[in-house]
């Protein structure tokens, strides 16, 4: 059947009717379609169910559950709100992004976790990110120490680069907006420091991704073999063409 009633969503789920009824009160489970007074659930709604419950029986937190389900759902939201979003303890960071916990504590020490809070228990949808990230790179086969390593080094120098860059935003552009706007200076703040903000973060990627490949591209002429130069070459020729004509 694509519809289900609830009594037929508790039975092929094996999940309570009282169990789904708080799912949907805390926004785990989308609530159900309405014929008149009868409720209806699809098949997404069990699928959805079947994941909670296999997730619960392996010990995962509500919380962490409902963070795993809907990864995607701020994709469009801005960086700087992303950056306060989410509180999440180590435990459920690794529940999310499968990252074992040794591995989180290790990014943690080497700087590329950072807790959000001063107690340094509480991790945002940032951390999430980056900690998948970083599993992805382990997955391709690079040593973990040699990660940690370059993380070690990054974060250092991105560290510093981050404080002075928000020292001068302090100085050049929050001042004058408080001195001149009165009542609306606060908002007039949190704007302009949100469009900085994406600016700044476009700019440094852009950045960063142009000397890397600058980087693997000399790195490749040294040690590469023709065919590879040739195929990279290549590509490099296609990218330019799309470019050109978007």
């Amino acid at each position: 059947m694509s519809q289900l009633e609830p009594s037929e969503l508790a039975e092929e789920s094996a999940v309570p009717i009282e169990t789904i009824r708080y799912y949907q009160s805390i926004g785990l489970l989308p609530p159900p379609t309405r014929s008149g007074r009868k409720a209806l659930y699809s098949r997404a709604h069990l699928e959805r169910l079947t994941k909670i419950k296999e997730l619960r029986s392996k010990g995962w937190s509500l919380k962490a559950i409902s963070a795993f389900l809907e990864d995607d759902r701020h994709k469009d939201q801005k960086s700087y709100s992303r950056a306060l979003r989410g509180n999440y303890s180590l435990l459920e960071l690794s529940q999310i992004t499968a990252v074992p916990t040794e591995i989180l504590d290790a990014l943690v020490q080497d700087g590329v976790l950072k807790p959000k809070d001063v107690d340094g228990k509480t991790f945002s949808e940032i951390d999430v990110a980056l900690a998948k990230n970083s599993l992805s790179l382990l997955s391709f086969g690079l040593p973990l120490t040699e990660v940690l390593r370059l993380a070690k080094s990054y974060h250092s120098a991105v560290e510093e680069l981050a404080e002075a860059a928000a020292e001068l935003f302090a100085k050049e552009i929050r001042e004058p907006i408080l001195s001149k706007n009165g009542a609306d200076a606060a908002g007039r703040v949190v704007e302009t420091y949100e469009a900085v903000f994406s600016n700044a973060v476009e700019l440094v990627t852009l950045h960063f991704e142009k000397e890397l490949a600058l980087a693997s591209f000399r790195l490749l002429e040294r040690i590469g073999t023709d065919a590879e130069l040739t195929i990279v070459k290549e590509r490099i020729e296609r990218e330019d063409e799309v470019g050109a004509n978007e």
